[in-house]
């Protein structure tokens, strides 16, 4: 894999007010104009969660000062002194490869529609994420896996329970399992109960309840999570550089015993999709 892109799109206008006000109190709009680089989890880390091996070695970033003038990306405001609300970021790969990170909060976009996207090029393989449907490519086929990662909602949008939840923000909170998901590996009392970002909650409190337990890491441990989140903090130090490129020092592996509870997993048999995705099709296979 040599190129990489992911994106964080979601509009301050879609429910970020309303999630500041309530976490922020009086001086909501200090802290409302966090700079876009410092969260980069659902950007750099969809990217190198995929690419388990693979971290960021160096970084170059811009950033768009904002202009809605409303008083929220204001340097004479902001805790943060960060007038900047829409920042791009290219790194650089420890295997000579790069990728590239968007973290947008002023951006006409359906944040509801797939907010984090992500594209992945390889020398034998693709993958693309687009805002309804997601292909499998390589040199001789396209696979559609759009229902291989589609989530079903685990309850209603107006569920009482998510009374404190900006309905422009709920679509994240009611997300189910998908078919790629390792669900037998879960406990039977989360089947069918509320879930959250693509069905990952589960996942997670099942990866930190288990590794507490057996006396082992997480597969997202600190080392992992360093890895996640430091290019973006390296990201925002080069945007405000003019776009310097600066290296991103890593923390190495986790040392301690980690516990991988996919490991097991089946792969997806991807001919088998793609033959019966062309015998729905009518087509011949030779």
């Amino acid at each position: 894999m040599f190129y990489a892109e992911g994106d964080y799109v979601h509009d301050m206008d879609l429910g970020f007010y309303d999630a500041y006000k309530y976490s922020g109190g009086e001086n909501w709009k200090a802290t409302a104009s966090y700079p876009p680089l410092l969260y980069p989890t659902h950007s750099i880390g969809g990217i190198l969660g995929v690419l388990g091996e693979r971290h960021a070695v160096s970084v170059s970033a811009l950033g768009r000062p904002d202009t809605r003038g409303d008083g929220v990306f204001d340097k004479d405001v902001s805790m943060f002194g960060n007038d900047v609300s829409n920042a791009f970021a290219l790194f650089g790969m420890d295997n000579g490869g790069a990728f590239r990170t968007n973290e947008l909060r002023r951006v006409g976009y359906p944040s509801h529609k797939r907010e984090s996207r992500f594209r992945f090029f390889g020398e034998e393989s693709s993958f693309e994420e687009t805002i309804d449907v997601t292909y499998w490519h390589d040199k001789r086929r396209v696979l559609e896996v759009t229902d291989l990662i589609s989530t079903q909602a685990t309850m209603s949008l107006d569920d009482p329970r998510l009374a404190d939840v900006s309905p422009t923000l709920r679509d994240a909170f009611v997300a189910g399992a998908a078919a790629a998901h390792n669900q037998p590996r879960l406990p039977k009392e989360f089947q069918g109960m509320p879930n959250g970002h693509e069905g990952a909650h589960h996942f997670l409190v099942d990866d930190f309840a288990r590794a507490v337990v057996d006396g082992m890491q997480p597969m997202v441990n600190a080392w992992q999570a360093a890895r996640y989140t430091l290019p973006g903090v390296i990201a925002h130090q080069s945007m405000n550089q003019a776009g310097e490129r600066l290296e991103i020092r890593d923390l190495g592996d986790c040392p301690l015993p980690v516990q991988d509870l996919d490991a097991d997993q089946e792969p997806i048999d991807l001919e088998a999709l793609y033959a019966a995705q062309e015998a729905a099709k009518g087509t011949v296979i030779e």
